[in-house]
């Protein structure tokens, strides 16, 4: 895997000061220029996905997800459909509830 160039270690730095957990997306690319795509995500907050939650289709609910939680990489991830899809599929990953338990006392 290789960083785009416009990502740098100082950038990936200052994104998990402010946002705690950085996530590497690779995203296998089509033709022969680049064999893959790299992008940059932050961990939806509950006010993310409260966001994504409220809208009416599925489609939508992605896109929230993706635009709330991008932070930057190659650029075709946000505008080639397939790719943009292949990284929403990837999102709902992020976050998972710890397991809890509830007992009467």
């Amino acid at each position: 895997m290789t960083k785009p160039k416009a990502v740098t270690e100082a950038m990936i730095s200052m994104w998990k000061k402010q946002y705690g957990d950085v996530f590497c997306l690779t995203i296998q690319a089509e033709g022969d220029e680049k064999p893959e795509l790299t992008g940059y995500f932050r961990k939806p907050s509950l006010e993310i996905l409260s966001a994504a939650s409220s809208a009416s289709n599925p489609i939508q609910q992605g896109n929230i997800l993706f635009e709330n939680c991008w932070l930057g990489g190659d650029e075709a991830i946000t505008t080639d459909d397939e790719a943009r899809m292949g990284a929403i599929a990837q999102l709902a990953n992020l976050f998972k509830p710890r397991i809890a338990s509830l007992k009467k006392i």
